[in-house]
């Protein structure tokens, strides 16, 4: 139902700048999907975030990502703010 350029890309990343996956989670579940939001369980929207994380050049990490602000708070959605304390 999305291409994939929607999610990618310095538009993508622009957009999200100064947020963290937590804010894209909170993002998705509460949209997605467009009939239903909220509806999938909370892994299914975990791997669409990581999937989007994936696609915009963060590497995976050591485990898997939980559907927790404490998880996904540390993570900043732009790559270059990596290090930098998401700001």
């Amino acid at each position: 139902c999305h291409s994939i350029g929607d999610f990618r890309g310095n538009a993508f990343v622009y957009s999200w700048r100064r947020r963290n996956a937590w804010n894209l989670y909170q993002q998705v579940v509460q949209t997605m999907p467009e009939d239903a939001p909220g509806s999938l369980p909370d892994q299914e929207y975990v791997d669409v975030i990581a999937y989007l994380l994936q696609l915009n050049g963060h590497r995976a990490g050591a485990g898997e990502l939980s559907p927790t602000e404490a998880s996904l708070g540390q993570i900043p959605v732009d790559r270059s703010e990596i290090g930098t304390g998401g700001r």
